[in-house]
């Protein structure tokens, strides 16, 4: 699974493609093939790469998960993986996430076949998505709060084995506080690692998500 796809311009596109090229190299058992690939929001920084991956014939994309956001800066290679699949040029499943879908999921945590593809001999990793696009403007939030794509980020929390990752996309304080609030009767947020949540920025992590995630490394 391939969580996020950005690129700075097309040599870190070519990086990207050049790394997963490798690994497949190391791991000729998984036939080129990605179960999916995830793109918490459609922003370029985080979709430039998109369709160099989707439209690689070298790589077989299964999946294609994102928030379903389809205007804007951004939003041109998520639209030609829809296109390409409207058009029959790809076979590829295609699943945007709500938030609605996330609170209506057991502990407010979605998974599912298509969330979590990845099923292993040895270990059976958990991929569950929570946080996803917001479909009304919250009760509690100002009027532009939500119209800044971060703050419809895909959350993931990936568990493998004893070891356990969350990645918050370019989440904002706005979005955060909500997340924190309605998982604070349980453990869901807290993880060994972080990736800290937009690219590091001020606005992209708050006291209270750490104090909820307790964790032992962060990656930016």
């Amino acid at each position: 699974v391939l969580i996020d796809a950005g690129a700075q311009d097309e040599e870190k596109v070519d990086e990207l493609v050049q790394f997963l090229n490798d690994f497949f190299a190391r791991r000729p058992d998984l036939n080129r093939s990605l179960k999916s690939v995830l793109i918490p929001h459609n922003h370029i920084d985080h979709t430039q790469a998109l369709k160099a991956i989707v439209g690689n014939e070298n790589i077989k994309v299964e999946r294609y998960v994102d928030h379903g956001m389809r205007e804007g800066p951004g939003t041109g290679n998520p639209n030609w993986v829809r296109e390409q699949k409207a058009e029959g040029n790809l076979d590829i499943t295609i699943r945007e996430i709500e938030e609605k879908a996330v609170l209506k999921a057991a502990g407010k945590a979605l998974t599912d076949a298509d969330i979590d593809p990845v099923k292993c001999d040895t270990c059976d990793p958990k991929i569950r998505l929570l946080h996803g696009r917001v479909a009304l403007q919250p009760d509690d939030s100002s009027d532009d709060e939500f119209e800044q794509k971060n703050n419809h980020s895909i959350v993931t929390r990936v568990d493998f084995g004893m070891s356990s990752f969350l990645f918050t996309g370019d989440l904002e304080e706005p979005a955060i506080d909500r997340l924190v609030a309605r998982h604070q009767t349980s453990s869901l947020l807290d993880v060994d690692v972080y990736e800290v949540g937009h690219h590091g920025s001020h606005n992209g992590t708050t006291p209270e998500l750490l104090a909820a995630m307790t964790p032992k490394m962060a990656v930016i």
